[in-house]
């Protein structure tokens, strides 16, 4: 994989308190900050989204009605965050 391939990760339910909690923590660990959010809502879905600022770069967090919480960015990133995640 090249360092400049990019990937979606989904990593749970949208609507869980107790994963965007780890997810914060796991960010912080990491040396990051998550930022900013944007919501929007269309017909029955709702989608919120944040920004992972990390020292090596950048990952978007997207929450979605009927879709969960997903992860996307460099495949590296994701992997990082997503086993961050786990362990928080």
């Amino acid at each position: 994989m090249g360092t400049n391939e990019l990937t979606a990760m989904h990593i749970g339910d949208e609507h869980d308190p107790a994963l965007l909690s780890r997810l914060r923590t796991a960010v912080a660990n990491l040396g990051g900050t998550m930022t900013g959010s944007f919501w929007a809502v269309g017909g029955s879905q709702e989608i919120t989204r944040y920004e992972i600022s990390l020292p090596d770069g950048a990952v978007e967090v997207e929450a979605e009605t009927y879709i969960g919480l997903s992860l996307r960015g460099p495949t590296q990133l994701v992997q990082q965050v997503a086993l961050a995640v786990q362990s928080a």
